[in-house]
C-alpha cells in the first residue's frame, strides 16, 4: 500500500506555534507562508507578540533590499499566530496596517513562486521545508525567464530575518511535522508511525534561481 500520509485531522505538534507571513497579491488574492517556532511552556501568542514580529521584519535591511522585487500593487499584510500545541486554537493577528513592495513594473502571474529551503541536522526529504515566496515585480526576472542574482540573495536574506524576527519573540524556527499513521509499503517493509515533532531549522538557503509554480486560490 502507499504511504498512508500523515493522520487526518487538525494538525498538533508538542511545543510549536504556527507563524503565518500574510501576502496581498497585485489581484487582490490572498496568500500566506506557513512557518513554525518552537516556544516554552509559558508562551503565549498575543497581537502584541504579532505585532513585534512584523514590525521586525518590514523595520529591517532585509526587507528593504526584497521589497524592491514586490510589485508595488501587492504587500506583505501582516502576520499571524496560532498555537498548535492543542487542536481548534484560533489565529491571533498583527494590528499594523500592509506594506506595499516597491517595484514599479507589471506584477508577474499569481503563480509564479521562488523557493527558499528551510534545512535541518537531519537527512531526509521529510526533513526539510520550503518556502513559496511570491508576489513579485517584472524586475525580479532576467530576459532568461529566472530570477535575477540579487532577488535570489534577498529571498533567502528575507526569511532569514523572519527567523530573526520569530527569535526575538520567543520562538525558533522549526518545522512542524505532523503525526503520521504507519504502514507497509508495495515491498511488504513496515514502516513505523511518527509522532508529531517540532525539528529546528539549522540554515536557510535559495538553492537556485529558477522559478517555481504554485497555484494561489481565491479567498
Amino acid at each position: 500500500m502507499a504511504d498512508a500520509g500523515r493522520i487526518p485531522g487538525p494538525i498538533v505538534v508538542p511545543n510549536c506555534c504556527q507563524v503565518l507571513l500574510r501576502w496581498t497579491l497585485a489581484n487582490g488574492k490572498i496568500f500566506n507562508n506557513v512557518l513554525a517556532g518552537i516556544v516554552d511552556g509559558g508562551f503565549t501568542p498575543s497581537p502584541t507578540i504579532a505585532q513585534a514580529i512584523y514590525a521586525a521584519i518590514i523595520g529591517s535591511s532585509a526587507w528593504t533590499a526584497y521589497k524592491p522585487f514586490v510589485n508595488s500593487a501587492a504587500h506583505l499584510a501582516g502576520v499571524d499566530l496560532r498555537d498548535i500545541r492543542v487542536a481548534h486554537l484560533p489565529l491571533v493577528s498583527s494590528t499594523g496596517g500592509p506594506t506595499a513592495g516597491t517595484g514599479g513594473g507589471n506584477a508577474q502571474p499569481p503563480e509564479v513562486a521562488l523557493v527558499v529551503t528551510l534545512r535541518t541536522d537531519h537527512a531526509g526529504q521529510g526533513f526539510r521545508g520550503r518556502v513559496y515566496l511570491g508576489a513579485f515585480d517584472a524586475s525580479a526576472i532576467d530576459t532568461a525567464g529566472t530570477a535575477v542574482s540579487g532577488l535570489v540573495t534577498a529571498a533567502a536574506a528575507f526569511v532569514t530575518e523572519v527567523q530573526s524576527a520569530i527569535g526575538a519573540s520567543g520562538m525558533a524556527l522549526c518545522l512542524a511535522q505532523p503525526a503520521r499513521a504507519a504502514y507497509t509499503g508495495r515491498t511488504g517493509t513496515a514502516h513505523a508511525a511518527r509522532a508529531a515533532a517540532a525539528i529546528p531549522v539549522t540554515s536557510i538557503v535559495c538553492r537556485d534561481a529558477v522559478f517555481d509554480s504554485q497555484r494561489r486560490r481565491s479567498r
